[in-house]
């Protein structure tokens, strides 16, 4: 069986609308399976700060399955 999934950076400038979209699903998805005391309210008051996060961090690495993403790490200043 051959492994898909593949570990790559984005830079800023090869993160568009389309894919800033899917990330945020995977942020929601995560946020609604692991901090149950959020809200629905209070995840759509966090999502212009994710979005926001998700566009100028630095670095940006994701987890791609067959070129989808299923997963991203954030990483700037050693964090």
């Amino acid at each position: 069986m051959q492994d898909n999934f593949r570990i790559e950076s984005f830079e800023k400038n090869k993160r568009d609308s389309t894919l800033i979209s899917k990330l945020l699903e995977i942020w929601k998805a995560s946020v609604r399976a692991s901090h149950h005391f959020l809200t629905e309210p209070d995840i759509a008051r966090l999502t212009p700060h994710a979005e926001s996060a998700l566009r100028e961090i630095k670095t940006l690495w994701i987890v791609q399955d067959k070129l989808l993403p299923v997963g991203f790490m954030g990483v700037e200043k050693r964090k």
